[in-house]
């Protein structure tokens, strides 16, 4: 009989640590959802000047004309793969979704690992906390991109967008913000 009672209460036991477990975990994917949904919306609007109250001449300030002439020796040394990826733009699409893999996809897959089947939410809440701080400071610092940028759907923040709204031609479209 006594057995039986200790063995009742380490299941009873058990039971609440699963359930405290699973509160837990649902209550993170719920708070992650919420931050997914205002990073993507964010993301979706930074270049609407209208949300921030600015009227359409900023647009005019913001000249490429560069009258100090600085010399950029990355700019020097990456000239001739800049042609080459303009000219092959599959090649540009490669190394985009080469970079979304690699760069993003990978260390999510990670931390998703750590989060749910180790129970280290601490990668997880430092993914979120950078994701907030840039997509705020994206936000508050908009600028309008270089014209020379060669966009890529493939390439991270452009191919989550893509998923959300008809990008159209890339070799048209308005080149997101950030």
């Amino acid at each position: 009989s006594s057995s039986s009672t200790t063995t009742t209460a380490q299941d009873e036991q058990e039971l609440e640590q699963i359930k405290s477990i699973a509160r837990r975990d649902a209550s993170f994917l719920l708070i992650a959802a919420i931050a997914a949904v205002i990073f993507s919306w964010m993301e979706l609007n930074a270049g609407n000047i209208e949300y921030r109250g600015i009227n359409s001449d900023a647009r005019l300030l913001s000249s490429p004309n560069n009258s100090y002439q600085i010399i950029d020796a990355g700019y020097i040394a990456t000239t001739p793969l800049y042609n080459f990826l303009k000219e092959n733009r599959d090649w540009n699409d490669f190394f985009a979704l080469i970079n979304t893999v690699v760069g993003v996809f990978a260390p999510f897959l990670y931390i998703a690992w750590q989060t749910f089947w180790v129970g280290d939410y601490v990668p997880a809440f430092k993914y979120l906390f950078i994701s907030a701080m840039r997509s705020m400071c994206g936000w508050c610092t908009f600028l309008p991109p270089d014209p020379s940028y060669l966009m890529s759907f493939k390439d991270f923040p452009d191919i989550i967008q893509c998923l959300q709204k008809d990008c159209g031609d890339v070799e048209t479209a308005q080149v997101n913000p950030f």
